[in-house]
């Protein structure tokens, strides 16, 4: 996972990491992380150990929408001006590489 160039001079002490994966049907998270945005660039890893429901694990979606979201505030609601990247994955697919690069406006 990397920053586009203009993404990272928006970075502060603030700023956190959320990768989380989510059912491209919709409903809430299947797992969430939380990271220091001082991690980027870097490899991060998604498991049912982070799953947010119990009985919810990845392994049990044909297909997961993965999201990496700076959020500036540091709050896990997105909010306009976080940065995010995402792609549509298959659980044990092959790794994912995410350029973090839009707004949420």
């Amino acid at each position: 996972m990397a920053l586009a160039e203009p993404v990272a001079a928006n970075i502060t002490s603030q700023t956190v990491l959320f990768i989380i994966a989510r059912d491209p049907a919709g409903g809430p998270p299947v797992a969430v992380t939380r990271h220091n945005a001082s991690a980027l660039p870097g490899e991060f890893k998604l498991t049912d150990g982070d799953a947010m429901l119990a009985g919810r694990s990845l392994s049990q979606f044909p297909e997961l929408e993965v999201v990496a979201r700076l959020s500036l505030s540091g709050e896990p609601i997105a909010k306009s001006g976080d940065w995010f990247a995402s792609a549509i994955t298959k659980p044990g697919g092959p790794p994912l590489q995410l350029l973090i690069d839009q707004v949420v406006e």
